[in-house]
């Protein structure tokens, strides 16, 4: 809430774009962007835990190879290149594939299902 009242124009006024996720657990993840100007931040969570196999608390499913083979994927001029999450401050790397940049879910995910990337370009 306080990244949110601090980036009123971004909420406010910043296009939402929907995010399709890719890969082998794509329909356990949900994620859109919102931009505005040179800022940018992703909302990713994921969802159907207890279809993935485990336990059904999300926290057990952060970690291990749950999100590999999993990943946004949008056209460089979409996703960024460098960005942190507010809830972790840990950085996120997207990697450059053929036309397309992709972060990957189990760089995302690696301690919470849920994140909010703040680029960082």
């Amino acid at each position: 809430l306080c990244f949110r009242r601090e980036h009123q124009e971004l909420f406010a006024r910043g296009a939402y774009i929907p995010i399709e996720p890719a890969g082998e657990r794509q329909r356990h993840i949900v994620a859109f962007a919102r931009s505005y100007g040179k800022e940018q931040v992703i909302a990713v969570a994921g969802r159907f835990f207890i279809d993935l196999g485990g336990p059904s608390l999300p926290s057990t499913v952060a970690a291990g190879t749950t999100w590999a083979n999993t990943f946004l994927s949008a056209p460089p001029e979409l996703l960024r290149e460098h960005y942190v999450d507010a809830f972790t401050g840990r950085t996120v790397e997207a990697d450059l594939r053929r036309d397309a940049r992709q972060l990957a879910m189990a760089d995302i995910f690696a301690h919470l299902p849920v994140a909010m990337l703040v680029a960082n370009d």
